[in-house]
């Protein structure tokens, strides 16, 4: 199946059955067939050991692919439940040995068949019996839950606020990318609107700020984290130009302290022109602030009551599955009982999996797909038993700090933080603490 896949990727066919095998094949399994992608043709070799591979009878097949179909296959991949140590003298004869007979070999061991299965749900679960997360289970999940929501979320009603941005940054979604790219943007547009009235010491210093901002390429998803270095690389290469900028600043700082000069009105207008060119290197260094929200896995959004914590993360799972990205949302107000309050979100979804080990496939989920995915708790003050949190939520951490590919948001009202959010939470540097103020200003501790 895993060779079926690799060949042809885009068939339709869940279980690919059209590969032809017969005990007329040997030293591989099935007939070669030709992969559309370069041309050549590919057969392949399965191979189970109990103990380590055994080189001797991976050659031994591997010859007779050779006497019966040299000048008829042109790749052979070689999948095993044993890895290999390629630079060993035995892997390199056999490879050798294939290669003299116009033959590549492509050895494919265990971690890759596993990475490979973990992003075939359906193989995963018929073969292994290991459950899964499907994309169709999150994406009903979610939309029972926003259809619980009622009029606290409004997919019409979209206004972005600060915390809106904020959670943008947090989950890395495609709106945190265009925030990144226009911040360059808008300062090139300054740069240029200073430069043409700015005299020619300042004019280089801005040439040469400009030139250095333009060579920063885009970020994208999986290049966000360049984004905090923007400024060593700006900073190192005008470096020689902004040294007499400082100069300069701090000479005219003297003599208004030192003395009235009569043309203290253009040393203090000089003066504003300097900080206002300075500000756009400023605003370059700004985004080492990102870091935080980007790299932290945790995030808590607290606010007052009907100041909208719910629709700003519901906007933002929806925003997230309508771009390709997965991400889970549940409601604490769902759990009304007195058991662990993380197993009742399990049953509460019709899960029959412990929270653990829904983490567990949400790890393997978003490590297969190559991007983070975001779990969402929505008002924890709204548990029928909401202290019950207080000693669920370190547990919780501990999950998600264990995790590569998974983060959680959390909401709850400011007056239930004592009784809900352990204290722990006020000294974890690691964790971003989010004041939702509705339409004003959001701040981050």
């Amino acid at each position: 199946q895993l060779f079926a896949i690799y060949i042809f990727p885009d068939s339709t066919d869940r279980f690919r059955s059209f590969l032809e095998s017969s005990s007329n094949n040997p030293g591989i399994e099935t007939d070669p067939v030709l992969y559309s992608k370069d041309g050549k043709k590919y057969g392949f070799q399965a191979k189970f050991f109990s103990n380590s591979f055994d080189y001797s009878q991976a050659k031994k097949s591997l010859e007779q692919a050779v006497k019966h179909y040299s000048g008829k296959v042109d790749v052979i991949r070689l999948y095993s439940n044993k890895d290999i140590k390629k630079e060993s003298k035995s892997y390199k004869d056999t490879k050798n040995y294939l290669a003299g007979n116009k033959i590549e070999l492509q050895f494919i061991g265990s971690d890759e068949i596993f990475d490979e299965v973990r992003k075939q749900e359906y193989l995963a679960e018929y073969y292994f019996g290991q459950r899964t997360i499907s994309d169709k289970w999150i994406q009903r999940h979610n939309e029972t839950v926003f259809s619980n929501l009622d009029k606290r979320f409004d997919r019409v009603f979209n206004i972005n606020t600060t915390t809106s941005e904020l959670l943008s940054l947090f989950c890395k979604d495609n709106n945190a990318i265009e925030i990144i790219n226009n911040k360059k943007t808008d300062i090139l547009k300054k740069i240029n609107k200073l430069g043409w009235k700015e005299k020619q010491d300042y004019k280089v210093y801005l040439a040469s700020l400009l030139k250095a901002i333009q060579t920063l390429p885009n970020i994208k998803y999986e290049t966000i984290s360049e984004s905090f270095n923007w400024n060593d690389v700006v900073m190192e290469k005008i470096r020689d130009e902004i040294d007499p900028i400082f100069k300069r600043k701090n000479e005219i700082d003297d003599i208004s302290e030192t003395s009235n000069a009569n043309n203290y009105g253009e040393l203090y207008a000089e003066r504003n022109r300097i900080e206002n060119i300075l500000n756009l290197t400023y605003e370059i260094a700004h985004l080492k602030n990102n870091k935080k929200l980007i790299c932290n896995k945790i995030m808590l959004i607290a606010g007052e009551p009907g100041i909208g914590k719910s629709h700003t993360i519901a906007t933002e799972v929806d925003f997230l599955q309508n771009t390709g990205r997965n991400s889970v949302l549940f409601l604490a107000g769902d759990c009304i009982g007195t058991t662990p309050i993380a197993e009742q979100m399990m049953q509460q979804s019709g899960l029959d999996i412990s929270f653990e080990e829904f983490i567990d496939l949400l790890e393997a989920k978003a490590e297969a797909q190559g991007s983070d995915i975001v779990l969402f708790i929505d008002a924890l003050n709204e548990s029928t038993h909401y202290y019950l949190w207080k000693k669920e939520l370190p547990r919780i951490i501990r999950l998600i700090n264990n995790c590569n590919f998974v983060k959680l948001v959390i909401t709850c009202r400011n007056d239930y933080i004592k009784d809900i959010i352990p204290s722990e939470f006020n000294t974890d540097n690691a964790i971003c603490k989010i004041i939702h103020n509705g339409f004003f200003d959001s701040s981050i501790e």
